[in-house]
């Protein structure tokens, strides 16, 4: 199934997600790096956000994106890291090297809609790890209440000045559009909206799509992909899987 790869609003992602102070995920994924040590693969790395400050330990760190623009921007601020980037696929990419550690931060599984996908994704992951290696992924634990009741109403998420023109101002709002219990996906539209003197002078729009999963259905898909589960969590402090609103796994080989 075709894959959105987000680069029309690439330029957005450093600035948005710099203003978002409630992300807690870039410690947890260092520590888990100061545990198993590297090389590292981060699959789906985007523009860098939790591999940069993992390569700034020091460890041999790989990066594979579906976006080119978003490598474009990883690129640009790598110099003197100690650190590759690939242009690929999630489901479908062999870089013919085994990792200690490897990672898929940040909800990249729940853009794959299918199982055949999901599978598919999961099994690539595996076929990077080194056998005593270890994979470490999250995604959200759906909120149903919000997911299915929160439909066609529009939600301002963040606000931040533009780094390029400081009397400009961005706010970014989402709407979801469509909400499927059965099929376990949601549809909705990011609208970046950019303001001077009170007054909006640009709007984009992009589209998003997510798939959601319960807890249930990780544990099943997690065995299908031969994987066992060593740690779960339901935040990034490590609180009970089932007191969180993340599903946060760290699996090994089977």
């Amino acid at each position: 199934m075709e894959v959105k790869d987000y680069g029309d609003v690439a330029h957005y992602y450093d600035p948005a997600y710099a203003a978002k102070t409630d992300l807690q995920d870039v410690s947890f994924y260092v520590k888990q790096a100061k545990k198993y040590g590297g090389p590292v693969l981060e699959i789906a790395c985007g523009t860098g956000r939790v591999l940069l400050e993992i390569a700034k330990l020091g460890l041999e760190t790989t990066g594979v994106d579906f976006c080119e623009k978003f490598l474009e921007i990883l690129r640009n601020k790598t110099q003197g890291e100690n650190v590759s980037l690939h242009h690929a696929d999630m489901r479908d990419f062999s870089l013919e090297k085994k990792f200690a550690l490897v990672t898929i931060p940040f909800r990249p599984l729940q853009h794959m809609y299918t199982f055949e996908d999901q599978v598919k994704a999961l099994t690539c992951a595996r076929n990077h790890m080194a056998d005593d290696g270890v994979l470490v992924f999250d995604v959200f634990y759906p909120l149903w209440h919000k997911i299915l009741e929160d439909v066609n109403t529009e939600q301002l998420e963040l606000e931040w000045q533009d780094p390029k023109n400081p009397q400009r101002t961005i706010k970014r709002s989402f709407i979801r559009t469509e909400a499927n219990p059965f099929y376990q996906f949601f549809c909705g539209e990011f609208i970046f909206r950019t303001f001077e003197n009170d007054q909006m002078i640009q709007e984009e729009r992009s589209k998003l799509k997510m798939s959601f999963y319960t807890y249930p259905q990780m544990q099943a898909l997690i065995k299908c992909c031969g994987f066992e589960i060593m740690e779960e969590y339901g935040s990034f402090d490590e609180t009970p899987i089932a007191d969180g609103p993340e599903m946060i796994f760290v699996v090994k080989k089977a």
